[in-house]
């Protein structure tokens, strides 16, 4: 990539996080506010953005506090209170019970029929699988096409746990569903595995749409974004299912990369009045009993419209994906070092590239962290290690098999790269070094020639 690309890319990315941070004022006071004075193609640049967005963030927080410090956990009764992002004052009893109801106005479209706000994506499962376990039939069951390894482990201990099982194939689902004894199929369009496939939906909507009794469907989009090829398939399911029901984790791609609350986003369709009343009004009140809701202080801190909305949340995922397309079709034809480096065929996106190691034990993975961050100090990259994705700025993580173990399962590791929202020098100097690593036979070889002879973890 040329130098003259890579400064587009950085003053791209000043222009966003300026933009941001002209929004953020207004409910945080105007002053203070970073920005950059000079930009040019090289990594200390693509430091100051990063330095940049903590700042941004931490100051709007900072002023923020000034306005939800002084609501009480429990309010006092009938006082009401308005909300930074507009609308009505409302009251309400205990911050587990909090309703955010201009946040949840904002995020409901024409096409949707509802939309409820909780705590995590985690917390927004939970509270969807209570309230079928409520709502339906109980000699009706659940099956999981799925390969989150948390929402697996939900599913274990949760309401369904005696009434459960998971499809290894778009074809044994298919064949569960024309059974007719399953009532809730829940799905990830892209996988949450090492080969982040995308699940081919032919013959699960020819079985959903033959079956006699349909069961509801559950997606699980934390991965997929807001693509093209959701929007499809959404309309195609919602022709098919008494309900259907998208989850996602809101903390990842909906919050422009600033991780400003903890969020679950649940979305829900259902073309059948009754039904729909029945689902909506049980959802909540499994989210009130449980504790599930967006408290106060996390719903003020996503009152910016521009910072968190469906318009917002379009942009900022495509952002992400583009750069994690760019990062697998530059590595993925790397060398003797990884066996696979992965991301979702097109047209689903994702915003994480997987690879992993041929040789892929634990000890592996942990050497393999070890001259990772080694290496990206090395050459002032700033690569950061941690979970999650959809932050601003790449990160990665190591995993070990170990890690993912489940009862009468195994697991390789792997390297999760999580990509950012703009391709600058940092994105330039991650595909050199991973590049340059794959060249190598094995971790040993790679340590030595990349300067430590004696490398050993």
């Amino acid at each position: 990539m040329s130098e003259r690309t890579i400064l587009d890319a950085h003053l791209e990315e000043h222009e966003r996080l300026l933009r941001i941070a002209r929004h953020m004022a207004e409910f945080a006071g105007s002053d203070g506010w970073p920005c950059l004075t000079t930009l040019d193609s090289s990594l200390e640049t693509d430091q100051d953005l990063q330095t940049m967005t903590s700042e941004i963030r931490a100051r709007y927080l900072e002023g923020l506090s000034e306005i939800t410090s002084r609501r009480w956990r429990t309010p006092p009764d009938g006082i009401a209170m308005p909300f930074p992002g507009g609308g009505e004052p409302y009251a309400y009893t205990y911050d587990r019970q909090h309703p955010p109801k201009a946040l949840e106005s904002r995020m409901t479209t024409t096409e949707q029929t509802g939309v409820m706000l909780c705590s995590s994506g985690m917390a927004a499962l939970n509270v969807v699988f209570q309230a079928f376990n409520f709502l339906m039939d109980r000699r009706r069951t659940l099956v999981a096409f799925a390969s989150y390894f948390e929402t697996l482990s939900l599913l274990r201990i949760g309401p369904f746990s005696d009434r459960w099982s998971r499809a290894r194939s778009e074809t044994e689902l298919s064949e569960l569903i024309m059974d007719g004894k399953v009532g809730i199929v829940l799905l990830e369009p892209v996988h949450y595995n090492w080969q982040l496939v995308a699940t081919d939906w032919t013959d699960i909507v020819t079985a959903l749409s033959d079956c006699d009794h349909p069961p509801i469907v559950v997606l699980d989009t934390t991965l997929s974004g807001d693509c093209a090829m959701q929007t499809s398939l959404i309309e195609r399911l919602r022709s098919v299912t008494p309900a259907l029901i998208c989850i996602r984790s809101g903390i990842k791609l909906d919050q422009q990369g600033l991780e400003l609350a903890n969020l679950g986003i649940v979305e829900f369709w259902c073309d059948d009045p009754q039904l729909l009343e029945k689902v909506g009004s049980t959802l909540k009140t499994c989210r009130s009993i449980c504790g599930a809701t967006l408290t106060w202080p996390d719903a003020c801190a996503l009152a910016p419209e521009p910072i968190f909305g469906p318009e917002s949340f379009r942009t900022y995922s495509g952002l992400v994906f583009e750069t994690a397309r760019d990062l697998f079709d530059r590595l993925k034809q790397s060398g003797e070092l990884f066996a696979s480096v992965s991301h979702p065929e097109p047209p689903w996106p994702a915003p994480l590239v997987v690879m992993e190691l041929a040789d892929g034990g634990s000890d592996n993975y942990r050497d393999l962290a070890t001259l990772l961050d080694h290496e990206q100090r090395r050459r002032g990259l700033h690569w950061q290690m941690s979970g999650s994705f959809g932050f601003r700025t790449h990160r990665y993580e190591t995993i070990l098999p170990e890690e993912l173990l489940r009862p009468g399962e195994t697991h390789s590791g792997a390297l999760k790269i999580a990509a950012g929202c703009y391709a600058g020098a940092r994105h330039e100097g991650i595909i050199e070094l991973l590049l340059e690593l794959s060249s190598y036979p094995d971790l040993q070889t790679a340590g030595q020639k990349l300067g430590r002879r004696h490398y050993a973890c």
